[in-house]
């Protein structure tokens, strides 16, 4: 006959549906609980800290009569995002850090507009007014760090989300490996590693799950016609820089030719192959100087980035596509 066993409850506020505590004797496990509406006080106990399983329950947003789970382990349940402002360009020289002390949900738009409030902006003069812009699209910075939180590898330990600023650039990166290849970001259909999370991100507004991030992403980038955003993957993560304003003239032949290559594979999505003159509004260059985006495309054709659209088309009106297509 099988023995009894005492169990320990802890009401951590008081109350029967806040937040919970849960241990057996002679166990050396650990049980916290809590609602949604708890999120923020519950990352912050300790016990978020350790090695753990998680269980994320929610709405089955196909059956509204069914609840969904989202089962998880990590080395440190928590998960934290880490924003780190550096003096400079290198990370010699730390001026701020700060660690997120609330859930991903919950704290989602104070991260944004904190990190908003730290990036440097540049100054527009209007036909009468001298303005403010961001240095960096605010629409891109949401969908990068949206992604970063949605597509980590919550098995890698000691690591969590990351945003760093420099003097010319952010760098956000995030634990485990992209599922798919970096170069194919655009076109490729949309993977999550943790699905139930981003179906939960999607529901309250953080992300969407069409795959459409990245795109935006160019967009934003060649809308502000900044230096082309660079995916990286160092040991085993996932890293997206997006670089300040620099004039076309100080963007070195690699960047051009790699500019040129994700403007091609938005293009190609858009089902509009890429020309000059849209290479030419992508860079803000005069009509008359149309020589330099076909200096630019021959570069990217060079280099196997680009290929054209047709074999043996006409010079005038030339398309291209990316290399994959």
């Amino acid at each position: 006959m099988s023995q009894g066993r005492s169990l320990r409850l802890f009401l951590v506020d008081g109350t029967p549906n806040g937040l919970l505590t849960a241990e057996i004797m002679n166990w050396t496990g650990h049980v916290l609980t809590g609602p949604r509406s708890k999120l923020a006080e519950l990352v912050q106990r300790p016990e978020c800290a350790r090695t753990g399983v998680y269980f994320l329950v929610g709405p089955d947003p196909d059956n509204s009569l069914r609840s969904k789970v989202y089962i998880g382990e990590s080395d440190d349940v928590a998960k934290a995002v880490r924003l780190i402002v550096y003096e400079g360009k290198g990370r010699l020289k730390t001026l701020r850090e700060q660690v997120g002390q609330k859930g991903y949900a919950s704290g989602f738009e104070g991260l944004v507009e904190y990190l908003s409030a730290l990036l440097p902006r540049n100054e527009v003069i209007g036909k009468a007014l001298r303005k403010e812009v961001p240095m960096y699209p605010d629409l891109a910075v949401r969908e990068l760090i949206a992604n970063a939180l949605i597509h980590q590898d919550f098995s890698v330990s000691g690591a969590g989300p990351m945003v760093e600023i420099f003097e010319d650039r952010l760098e956000i990166t995030n634990p485990g490996e992209p599922l798919v290849d970096v170069d194919r970001f655009l076109d490729s259909p949309p993977r999550s590693r943790n699905e139930a999370l981003a179906s939960f991100m999607r529901r309250v507004g953080v992300c969407e799950e069409r795959g459409s991030g990245v795109d935006k992403v160019v967009f934003e980038t060649e809308f502000f016609q900044l230096p082309p955003p660079r995916w990286e993957r160092p040991d085993g993560s996932l890293r997206v820089v997006l670089f300040a304003h620099r004039a076309l003239k100080a963007m070195d032949k690699l960047e051009r030719a790699h500019a040129c290559y994700l403007h091609a594979c938005l293009r190609y999505v858009l089902r509009d192959p890429m020309t000059n003159t849209s290479l030419r509004e992508r860079f803000g260059i005069d009509a008359h100087n149309s020589a330099t985006a076909s200096r630019i495309i021959r570069d990217a054709l060079e280099a196997k980035l680009i290929k054209p659209y047709e074999e043996g088309q006409a010079k005038k009106n030339s398309r291209y596509l990316p290399y994959w297509a």
